[in-house]
């Protein structure tokens, strides 16, 4: 599948050459005139990927693509730069780019790219519904089965968390009960795979 690409390039006619060789290759491109446009917007656009230029822009570009990537995880970042360092490349990957190319590159390096990209892109789109469906489930329990549910994963014993929480051991496995009930799960175990992969998730990316 070919993923939209969204291009923020301060620069007009690397914007016009990026979108020229993009659309000659089949790619639907919309071109951001500014890194500040693009953030305003990020959280509304569909899976795609972004080439982000990260010299031309007012804002550190690791920290750019840092912003975007904690914005839509669904959007891996190619980050370009004409006469890039070391620094700068380092910088980009250690931040969550992709990928790196030096400005200026032909169309096949830019083609090479993002169809590597595109397997990122439906990994993405995949953990992002996974770990909505885990929120959905997760939500609807109470603070004190959420309690519950955190002890457990960290392998606590009933008699554990009744110490703990000056509960009885009775009302923790009651509490038990109702979190596999409530997940729809057939047992605790499972409730606490799905806590523990939404825990995960969300660590490594905003939910």
């Amino acid at each position: 599948m070919k993923y939209p690409i969204y291009i923020s390039d301060a620069d007009k006619d690397s914007r016009i050459e990026l979108k020229r060789m993009l659309s000659q290759g089949g790619w639907s491109c919309r071109p951001f005139l500014s890194a500040a446009d693009l953030v305003n917007e990020i959280r509304a656009l569909e899976p795609g990927v972004v080439l982000l230029d990260v010299r031309n822009t007012s804002t550190d570009g690791a920290d750019l693509i840092e912003t975007i990537s904690e914005a839509n995880f669904a959007l891996p970042i190619i980050a370009i730069a004409e006469k890039a360092s070391a620094d700068i490349v380092v910088a980009a990957m250690k931040s969550g780019a992709v990928d790196f190319l030096e400005k200026p590159f032909p169309a096949e390096t830019l083609e090479k790219a993002i169809e590597g990209a595109a397997p990122i892109v439906d990994q993405r789109i995949r953990i992002v519904d996974q770990t909505e469906k885990d929120k959905a489930r997760i939500e609807i329990l109470t603070p004190r089965e959420l309690e519950v549910l955190k002890a457990l994963s960290r392998g606590d014993s009933n008699a554990m968390i009744s110490q703990n929480f000056d509960i009885s051991v009775r009302t923790v496995e009651t509490h038990r009960a109702n979190i596999i009930r409530k997940i729809d799960l057939p047992n605790i175990v499972g409730a606490i795979s799905v806590f523990q992969r939404y825990e995960a998730a969300s660590s490594a990316r905003p939910v």
